[in-house]
């Protein structure tokens, strides 16, 4: 089978939608010829083999609001004349911007099937927006949009039942399948154990990783933790970088002015590797999410196969991996109060027994092993009967 992956936001973005994609494509190449359509790294386009996988670069330029992205600088000559040269047997569009465009239509004008993966919500766009663009009438463009770019394709993929809840209520009525981002099970692996090195009255140590962009919703996840600092030890650890980290950083600072950490602590370490990632995720306590928003959250996953307990917000997708609180706990992201109930019940044994029935359930809910099967059962049934999905 010739695939031919298609994003605006690929490795080595550091995001969890550009590692899934990569993590992806180097899987499905190791049994068809896979190729990527991704933004260049520089300035000026190229190829590049990333092990099996081949990578088109097209020419590319930073975005002014978010330097750490690149917008593709399209050239549709060229990638036409790519497209039609090698001809694919389908296409994956895993973002709406301008490859996604270009790609969905070289697809329909070469008879060539069509699956996007919808990874974006309304909010990641206006959130991200002026403050004076954020209202109703910006969410209903955004969400027409996102919908008619996701109906000229042959099947949609989301990663879990709300996402697919919210693509129907958009509006998309080409067929919707859910298929899990995945993790790999065999890199994220428990470290060494939490209950031997967490003991006693030692602060709990929470991780947060991620983006530090307006739809994660951190500075709600700062808040709660200067809220609580001084009723609960806690050691907090935002992995990641973003737009508001500047503004996040100053946020603890101020309060670090004018009250008393009582032993509790919060660093940002910015980007790290993936080993450090891991490192991270294995030492952690419990990991820890307010954001409202999301599809299914990778990060999430692969946490919870090192085995760290979750606590996250009791919102969007997040309660679809945290079922009946058995593998962490839920929390109301707007209830400080009850949240400090909520960790001062906590007990060294229960975060640990939790922590080991989240590595279940990812590894048999969740591998990647089980992504890309369904990926490629999907893909032979869209190319070999259209109408059937």
């Amino acid at each position: 089978m010739k695939l031919l992956l298609v994003s605006d936001d690929y490795w080595p973005n550091l995001d969890g939608g550009a590692l899934f994609e990569r993590r992806l494509a180097n899987s499905l190449a190791a049994v068809h010829e896979v190729r990527v359509w991704a933004p260049s790294t520089t300035d000026t386009p190229g190829v590049q083999r990333d092990g099996r996988t081949v990578i088109t670069r097209v020419a590319s330029r930073s975005l002014k609001s978010n330097p750490r992205y690149r917008v593709a600088r399209l050239r549709p000559l060229r990638l036409w004349q790519e497209f039609r040269r090698w001809k694919p047997d389908i296409i994956h569009v895993h973002n709406a911007g301008w490859l996604g465009l270009c790609a969905m239509a070289l697809a329909k004008i070469f008879g060539v099937a069509r699956i996007s993966t919808n990874h974006m919500t309304v909010q990641q766009f206006t959130l991200s927006a002026p403050r004076l663009l954020r209202n109703v009438v910006l969410e209903k463009i955004v969400g027409s949009y996102l919908a008619w770019f996701n109906n000229k394709f042959d099947a949609v993929i989301v990663p879990s039942t709300y996402a697919r809840r919210l693509a129907l209520g958009l509006g998309v009525e080409s067929p919707v399948s859910i298929i899990s981002n995945g993790v790999d099970v065999d890199y994220f692996i428990p470290g060494v154990s939490q209950s031997s090195e967490s003991k006693g009255d030692a602060p709990l140590r929470l991780v947060y990783v991620g983006r530090l962009d307006a739809d994660k919703e951190v500075g709600a996840l700062i808040h709660l933790f200067t809220s609580i600092k001084n009723k609960v030890a806690i050691d907090l650890t935002v992995v990641g970088e973003g737009s508001c980290r500047t503004e996040l950083e100053n946020l603890v600072h101020r309060d670090a002015k004018h009250s008393d950490w009582n032993g509790s602590s919060i660093v940002f370490t910015g980007a790290v590797s993936e080993t450090e990632k891991r490192a991270y995720l294995q030492r952690a306590d419990l990991f820890c999410l307010s954001s409202r928003w999301e599809l299914q959250c990778i990060a999430a996953l692969e946490a919870m196969a090192c085995g760290t307990a979750l606590l996250v917000a009791d919102a969007g997708a997040l309660p679809e991996l945290c079922p009946d609180g058995s593998t962490g706990w839920l929390f109301d992201p707007f209830d400080t109060d009850s949240l400090v109930r909520l960790i001062g019940s906590m007990t060294r044994k229960e975060i640990a027994i939790r922590g080991e029935a989240a590595r279940v359930f990812v590894a048999r809910r969740h591998s990647n092993e089980a992504t890309v099967a369904q990926h490629e059962r999907l893909y032979t049934l869209v190319i070999d009967e259209p109408e059937a999905t």
